[in-house]
C-alpha cells in the first residue's frame, strides 16, 4: 500500500509528504491561488481552504457566503465525469456553492465537451463569470 506520508531517512518522529500528495492535496493549486489574488484585487477577503480544505475558497460578498471549489483539468470529459458525482461539503456553511473553472481552460471545444458530458444542475461557472457576478454584487 502506498502512503502519502513517508519518513525521511534517519528520522523516527518526523514525516514528510511525498511529491504527489504535496502537489495535489497539501498545496493550493495555481488556479486556486490565481482566483484568490483576483478576489483580493476586488477588495474581498477570501478564506483559502476553509474547514480543513472542505472546499477551496470561502467568500463573503453582498451579505451572502460563497463556497468555491476550483477545478482545473486538462480533459473536459474526465472533469465532467468527476463533477457529475462530486459535491461541495455543506460545512463551513455557505449560501451558494460553485465548481469554478480557470480561464486558461476556456475554449469553444472545452465548453462543448463539458456541456455534452455534464449532468444538468451541476453548479459550474467559469472564473470570469464568477468574477463578473461578484463585481455586479459589489456594485449594488
Amino acid at each position: 500500500m502506498c502512503s502519502p506520508w513517508t519518513p525521511p531517512e534517519n528520522a523516527k518522529e518526523i514525516y514528510r509528504v511525498n511529491h504527489g500528495a504535496a502537489m495535489y492535496i497539501v498545496r493550493p493549486g495555481l488556479a486556486e491561488l490565481w482566483l484568490f489574488d483576483e478576489l483580493i484585487k476586488l477588495g474581498l477577503q477570501p478564506q483559502l481552504r476553509p474547514g480543513d480544505d472542505a472546499y477551496d475558497l470561502r467568500i463573503e460578498v453582498a451579505g451572502k457566503v460563497l463556497a468555491i471549489d476550483v477545478k482545473d483539468a486538462r480533459s473536459a470529459k474526465q472533469l465532467a465525469r468527476r463533477l457529475n458525482t462530486d459535491t461541495i461539503p455543506s460545512e463551513p456553511a455557505w449560501d451558494e456553492a460553485y465548481f469554478v473553472l480557470p480561464p486558461w481552460r476556456d475554449s469553444q471545444h472545452y465548453r462543448h465537451v463539458l456541456q455534452v458530458n455534464l449532468k444538468p444542475n451541476v453548479p459550474v461557472l467559469w472564473a470570469t463569470e464568477l468574477l463578473t457576478r461578484i463585481k455586479g454584487d459589489i456594485a449594488k
